[in-house]
């Protein structure tokens, strides 16, 4: 079973990169979703409960230390 993974990034072609870039699933690893709003991204934390959350610090409205 794949660990779920959540990408954050207000910047759309950095969640882009991030997402394909790397090797999710040779990890074990699925990407189980992607956002430009922290806001949006913790109410999905909070339902998906992810095992990890890669996200960007410097985000406008809400850092990526607070939504963590």
């Amino acid at each position: 079973m794949a660990h779920p993974v959540l990408l954050v990034d207000d910047e759309p072609w950095a969640l882009l990169d991030l997402a394909r870039t790397f090797p999710w699933e040779k990890y074990g690893m699925r990407v189980v979703g992607q956002f430009t709003r922290p806001q949006e991204a913790l109410t999905s934390i909070l339902r998906l409960r992810p095992a990890i959350v890669c996200t960007d610090i410097f985000m406008p409205g809400m850092t990526g230390v607070e939504l963590l």
